[in-house]
Order: C-alpha cells, then sequence, then structure tokens
C-alpha cells in the first residue's frame, strides 16, 4: 500500500511545451494512484 503524492509538479512556466509536460506527469501521478486504490477497494469487496 502506498498514499498518493501529496503534491504535483508545479508549473514553471506557461510555454505550450512546458504546460503540456506538467500536464502528462499530472495525469500520470493520478492514474498510477487511482490504480492502486481501486484494486484495493476491489479486493476488500470481494474479501467481504
Amino acid at each position: 500500500m502506498a498514499k498518493c503524492p501529496r503534491q504535483l509538479p508545479t508549473l514553471s512556466d506557461g510555454e505550450a511545451g512546458t504546460v503540456l509536460t506538467t500536464m502528462k506527469q499530472w495525469a500520470s501521478q493520478y492514474h498510477d494512484c487511482a490504480t492502486r486504490h481501486n484494486g484495493l477497494v476491489d479486493a476488500i469487496r470481494a474479501a467481504e
């Protein structure tokens, strides 16, 4: 079990490339966290 990150990467400037890279990092962190937590919920429900 692992907690989700407390902070997301910060946006360093408003350039399109930087924004895109930062948003990809956010999406990746969200997906990793959601996958772990949804798996945990599924396992707990299956054990009930």
